[in-house]
């Protein structure tokens, strides 16, 4: 087995990194809301699997935060697109796995 870089991550556990799952999904929408985001990622409801739910919440307020998206709207009814900060971490994610 060959050693790859420290930063190295392979790619079947980036795909699962569900902060690249939003980026990835984020960026095919102009404007989305949280439950259409959800639904595209087939991350259960409130009412089926709480946790889960309640990190993908977490998760998206974090990344918007950070800069990786722009929110527009009201609460509940919040729409989020990727910004120019989340398609360069998009890519970086994407760029260190092709080594």
């Amino acid at each position: 087995m060959t050693k790859r870089g420290r930063h190295y991550h392979p790619i079947d556990e980036l795909l699962l990194d569900l902060c690249f799952m939003i980026l990835r999904t984020v960026r095919r929408f102009d404007w989305a809301e949280a439950a259409d985001i959800k639904i595209a990622l087939n991350i259960p409801g409130d009412d089926v699997d709480h946790h889960r739910s309640n990190s993908f919440d977490v998760l998206l307020s974090r990344m918007t935060r950070r800069g990786y998206l722009e929110r527009t709207g009201r609460p509940m009814a919040y729409q989020y697109r990727i910004s120019e900060a989340g398609r360069r971490e998009y890519e970086r994610q994407l760029g260190r796995n092709a080594a």
